[in-house]
């Protein structure tokens, strides 16, 4: 066991002082990693939306008949 004056308990004290902090940052780094996945799925959709309508114009243009598109 250590002694109330050596460092290592007055660290301990103080670690466990700062939980509350640490449960906070925490939370925000997590929200921060939500949101980052949220706007790379977005974008990832955009991507596959923009490649589809592509896709869907370049069939049209290579089809003899002229039938709308959408």
């Amino acid at each position: 066991m250590h002694s109330a004056k050596s460092p290592s308990a007055t660290n301990n004290r103080l670690r466990n002082g700062d939980r509350q902090d640490w449960r906070f940052k925490w939370r925000t780094i997590v929200q921060k990693k939500n949101l980052v996945v949220v706007l790379v799925s977005t974008q990832l959709q955009m991507l596959r939306l923009l490649d589809g309508s592509e896709d869907n114009l370049l069939r049209c243009r290579k089809q003899e008949t002229r039938s709308p598109c959408w």
